[in-house]
């Protein structure tokens, strides 16, 4: 069953004062109307902080990712859990996305709601509430959903769970490395929750998963070696999966990875050759790539800036702009953007520009004398070195570092432009 398109906003949902960001609405807005509406983002009506997505960027983000996927022999299955957002899921589907990934039921559910085909839920499915409802979408026959199992006990769970349907789960046995999150950590765990699979009722064998993004390592190379390991154990695990999967009448296996961070050591572990008895597909699941970021995942991915020489690049999508508040200490400025605006779980965001009040725009970075050095709940502190203008009513904005952060804190996303006109809003769903 193939992926089919979604309707970017559906029928009825629209826009009111509950829309952060967006001006000040008497009544509720139709999106579809935004574009005959002639917004313009520093036209003074907004209330700020906001943050917009950059139409070209995104549709960018989502051709290189999907072309390089088809160049290489790869299936891709976008991790949706970043952007929760079903105008983004649309237009992946549209350029070629074989399915979508989620993190749980709850967000599964969304997608099966705006008519995703073909789920991946990324992650082990164990309370009662999310089996019942993987059971329950299985017996009605609707979309293909896959979940990951990496314990006998989990197996056990989830087989219980679908006792009495006509449709078995396939599950695809996860592998993780000693001080990561999930996934069996030896080959022998592996094989034994694969063989509970093999040997359970309501599942089926569909391959093996492993999520390397948070791979440890001192350096670079170490971190690149963590990677080289987990797919090295992924592998064999295919191996010895291929009998299995053949016997039950499987016709391919599926090997999944994450790919934000590690695209290329991901697709090459995929691509390489196996000598199996099924064709292997490789699926890969990036999330953050659609929409890249500002100094983060755009330091060390082969798409990023710093190591993309000549080659593809991905481009940062997302941008905070937030007034300066008050100035009240010299070298200090205090910008109205916050922990409720801004992700928080890394380095504080990049000021990439600032407009002033005459409308002039400055491109700035870090290493330019304006720097964020603290966030509060909707405060942002900004180190201003001497000579640097700066005032009171100028806007500042953020470059987000973890969009999957980023996305979370706004209920409705405007869309702009190269003009910064807004063209469209795209609604998310958390």
């Amino acid at each position: 069953m193939g992926p089919v398109a979604l309707p970017g906003t559906p029928a009825g949902r629209s826009i009111d004062w509950r829309a952060k960001g967006f001006p000040a609405l008497d009544a509720a807005l139709d999106p579809r109307d935004l574009p005959d509406i002639g917004w313009d983002l520093f036209d003074g009506r907004a209330l700020l902080p906001v943050m917009v997505l950059h139409l070209d960027a995104l549709e960018h983000n989502i051709a290189l990712i999907a072309d390089y996927c088809a160049q290489r022999g790869v299936s891709l299955a976008p991790h949706g859990k970043t952007t929760m957002a079903p105008a983004i899921f649309e237009r992946q589907l549209a350029a070629g996305a074989w399915g979508m990934t989620l993190a749980t039921a709850w967000q599964a559910r969304v997608a099966v709601s705006v008519g995703v085909q073909r789920i991946l839920i990324a992650n082990q499915v164990t309370d009662p509430g999310s089996i019942d409802w993987v059971a329950a979408t299985l017996h009605e026959r609707g979309p293909d959903i896959h979940c990951w199992v990496d314990s006998v006990a989990g197996v056990e769970l989830l087989d219980a769970g679908l006792q009495g349907h006509h449709r078995r789960l396939p599950v695809l046995v996860e592998v993780g490395l000693p001080g990561g999150r999930t996934g069996a950590r030896t080959l022998d765990a592996a094989i034994e929750v694969a063989r509970r699979v093999r040997d359970s009722t309501g599942l089926r064998l569909a391959g093996v998963s492993f999520f390397e993004g948070i791979a440890a390592g001192d350096t670079p190379a170490e971190q690149d070696a963590a990677v080289r390991r987990l797919i090295d154990l992924a592998r064999e695990l295919v191996l010895v999966i291929d009998d299995f999967v053949a016997a039950d009448g499987g016709t391919e296996i599926l090997l999944s990875g994450g790919g934000s961070r590690y695209p290329d050591l991901v697709v090459d572990g995929m691509t390489e050759p196996l000598d199996c008895s099924l064709p292997v597909r490789g699926v890969l699941r990036s999330g953050g790539t659609v929409t890249h970021d500002h100094g983060g995942y755009d330091l060390v991915s082969p798409f990023g800036s710093e190591r993309a020489d000549g080659g593809p690049r991905l481009r940062a999508a997302l941008e905070v702009w937030a007034p300066v508040l008050s100035m009240p200490e010299p070298g200090l400025a205090i910008a109205g953007a916050g922990k409720r605006d801004l992700p928080y779980d890394g380095p504080p965001p990049i000021v990439v520009s600032v407009r002033d009040r005459s409308g002039a725009v400055r491109w700035m970075r870090d290493d330019t004398g304006l720097r964020t050095t603290q966030l509060n709940d909707q405060h942002a502190y900004l180190s201003v070195d001497p000579g640097v203008s700066l005032a009171v009513g100028d806007l500042v904005a953020f470059g987000v570092r973890h969009a999957c952060m980023a996305f979370d804190r706004w209920r409705w996303i405007p869309v702009v432009d190269s003009d910064y006109r807004i063209v469209d809003a795209f609604e998310t769903i958390f």
